[in-house]
């Protein structure tokens, strides 16, 4: 069972417990050695082997207590930057989705970006492209500027609507 938030089938791969930071809000950034060009919604996927000197004090959880291995939500990549004095990239994260079931992967996850149920083909790719434009001229329509995760239950008639 795949989601239809994420348009590109592309998921980030990331130990926990920085995921759990991530989808609570408090992790703003994805800090990495390489740069990255990819923007929109990608799935966060929990890595199999949690980090044992994380911030699980601050949390107040134990590695026992969160999910490993499956994909536990999404997350929009809106920028990277440059921070020069810790020479480091940072993934500007924003609007996190926690889903309410995990999702198990296809394919091998890989130590950064990787497509978990394959790459999406041309003609679906265009045709999910098509779906998502055609939302936002339905939301600009009726004056909203963006696709918040908030208003996505409530525009979610609409777009069945819209579909036939």
């Amino acid at each position: 069972m795949k989601t239809k938030d994420v348009v590109s089938g592309r998921a980030i791969s990331i130990k926990q417990p920085f995921v759990e930071e991530i989808l609570l809000g408090i992790k703003k950034y994805e800090y990495r050695s390489r740069p990255t060009k990819i923007r929109g919604r990608v799935y966060l996927y929990a890595s199999l082997k949690p980090r044992l000197d994380g911030n699980w004090k601050k949390l107040k959880m134990n590695p026992s207590d969160v999910p490993t291995g499956v994909i536990v939500g999404s997350v929009e990549i809106v920028d990277c930057v440059y921070f020069a004095d810790d020479k480091i990239y940072g993934y500007k994260l924003n609007h996190p989705k926690r889903y309410t079931k995990f999702l198990i992967p296809k394919n091998q996850p890989q130590p950064c970006f990787f497509f978990p149920f394959g790459k999406l083909n041309s003609k679906q790719l265009d045709e999910s492209v098509k779906k998502v434009r055609k939302f936002d001229k339905t939301l600009n329509k009726l004056g909203i500027k963006d696709r918040l995760p908030g208003t996505r239950k409530s525009v979610k008639t609409l777009l069945q609507r819209i579909e036939k």
